[in-house]
């Protein structure tokens, strides 16, 4: 999983979102709307 977080696009988005589904309860879809919300900020 390290590798694909890291050479994404948007590494901390992608870090957060994983988070969110470990730690934080989160759906992979929950996750996904997390990580597209963030990515777009990341801009």
């Amino acid at each position: 999983m390290g590798r694909n977080i890291w050479q994404s696009e948007h590494p901390v988005a992608m870090k957060k979102a994983a988070r969110s589904i470990i730690h934080g309860n989160s759906n992979v879809d929950q996750a996904y709307a997390l990580y597209k919300k963030l990515a777009a900020n990341d801009k």
